[in-house]
């Protein structure tokens, strides 16, 4: 059995963080980091993603 490699891994902490409800503050911090770091247009579509509802 192959050890899961770091995407896996990954995805795995994020579905983790989905279904513990933390998704919509993570995609809203990624999306003010990102800013930081690149500014611009970024923030227009993370923004809506971090407050949209399923």
């Amino acid at each position: 059995m192959a050890h899961p490699g770091p995407a896996a891994r990954l995805f795995a902490r994020l579905q983790q963080w989905a279904d513990a409800g933390w998704s919509n503050s993570v995609v809203f911090t990624w999306g003010l980091l990102q800013g930081l770091v690149f500014p611009g247009v970024a923030d227009l579509f993370f923004l809506p993603l971090a407050i949209a509802r399923p």
